[in-house]
């Protein structure tokens, strides 16, 4: 007898006669149960198909993260670059410099305002090139070059209050990270705007975000 003979039970536990159920009849042991295989095939294989619009993610919708753990449809792009594409030498300072454009969908219900950080991990850590905050929770775009549009922090190439083009000085691709946070509430800052850095401003919103959202670049010199 095979190892997954107890989950066919045979004809004489049903019928009191010789062999196996054959047939492709839904089995069940002496007792009425039936046997796991019949649920997979059964009950269990019927709800599949809901249960993977339940679990999974649909095609091309990526997930980002919620406050709790949960899995949002907020959705950060851009319409000149993609998630694990490059980044445009426009962009750079190798070219004009531009801050990118940005556009976001599915903002959760409470959002009352965004902010915007561009980051990359660099020899002597983390650095900022974008720094954006202020960004009212009407907004669902930035246009490339945008000015007038939220509150433009002190970046690690300082001390301009704008979008510092990454300018890397060491050989080989470094990675860019766009990220946006939806926020409950305005930050409150624990210093002036016009000294207000990446480090503050992720300290500032660290209890107000209520879902994230990226997209990740690359730029070789």
């Amino acid at each position: 007898m095979s190892d997954s003979s107890y989950l066919r039970p045979s004809l004489s536990a049903r019928f009191g006669s010789r062999g196996e159920a054959r047939g492709g009849a839904r089995s069940e042991a002496a007792d009425g149960s039936r046997p796991f295989r019949s649920w997979i095939r059964g009950p269990l294989g019927r709800l599949a198909p809901l249960l993977a619009t339940l679990i999974l993610p649909p095609v091309g919708c990526s997930q980002t993260t919620a406050a709790g753990g949960g899995v949002a449809r907020f959705a950060l792009t851009s319409p000149t670059f993609q998630d694990g594409g490059t980044l445009p030498v426009v962009y750079t300072c190798d070219g004009a410099g531009h801050s990118p454009p940005l556009a976001w969908t599915g903002a959760p219900e409470g959002t009352v305002q965004f902010a915007v950080l561009m980051t990359t991990l660099a020899n002597d850590g983390l650095k900022w090139n974008w720094v954006l905050y202020g960004i009212p929770g009407s907004v669902v775009s930035l246009a490339e070059t945008s000015a007038g549009v939220g509150v433009a922090g002190l970046t690690s190439d300082g001390p301009a209050l704008a979008y510092s083009p990454p300018c890397s000085q060491g050989p080989g691709a470094k990675t860019y990270i766009f990220t946006v946070y939806t926020l409950s509430a305005a930050p409150v800052l624990s210093v002036p705007a016009d000294s207000v850095t990446g480090q503050v401003l992720t300290a500032a919103i660290s209890h107000l975000i209520l879902s994230t959202s990226e997209l990740s670049v690359s730029y070789t010199r």
